[in-house]
């Protein structure tokens, strides 16, 4: 820094993308990896949830609305009771109601930031959308797949989307295990809002 300068009042000392080089409480220079910046800095999100009873060739509809976010889904985990599942994900959903809505939390529970981006169940669909993303579960039964009285975890999307703001997106799950299952599932996802000062 140059002498005489104060970091707090001149410029370019001053601008919001300087104080963000460094992290508010140690005022050492960031130097860790985004998802985990970016949870410091209030903008992760997370969703989870158990839904039970899902009978067989029944299908258990999952309703995302980013509202004007350009909201990067970076993780969509789900746990079940056994296979074989289809999840199916589509673009440009549309709906005449939204359905149950579920909690969103930010993961850094000092910010008061709150997402853009609203999650749902049960949503009354009019249109499913384009499909952009199919995952199939193999069947849980001897000599294929986990034990059935294991059942299955942790299975995953695989990558990072980043998703359309002011878009809705469907993610269907049909059970076709031959059995009623129960389901947990657990979203993570960041919204950049960083704006120049």
């Amino acid at each position: 820094m140059t002498h005489g300068k104060n970091w707090t009042t001149d410029p370019p000392f001053v601008s919001g993308e300087f104080l963000r080089l460094y992290d508010p409480y140690t005022h050492s220079l960031t130097v860790i990896q985004e998802p985990h910046r970016l949870a410091h800095d209030g903008m992760v999100f997370n969703v989870t949830g158990k839904l039970t009873g899902l009978i067989d060739t029944g299908t258990q509809d999952l309703l995302i609305q980013t509202g004007g976010a350009y909201m990067h889904l970076h993780r969509f985990l789900i746990a079940l009771g056994a296979g074989d599942i289809d999840i199916v994900t589509y673009e440009g959903t549309t709906h005449s109601s939204a359905g149950t809505p579920l909690v969103v939390h930010n993961t850094n529970r000092n910010s008061t930031n709150a997402s853009l981006a609203s999650l749902s169940y049960t949503p009354t669909v009019t249109t499913t959308g384009t499909l952009v993303h199919r995952k199939w579960i193999v069947p849980t039964a001897t000599g294929i797949g986990p034990r059935p009285d294991t059942g299955i975890s942790d299975l995953a999307n695989g990558e990072e989307w980043i998703l359309k703001p002011q878009t809705s997106y469907l993610i269907r799950i049909t059970n076709n295990s031959g059995g009623t299952i129960s389901l947990a599932f657990d979203f993570l996802w960041y919204e950049v809002s960083y704006v120049e000062e």
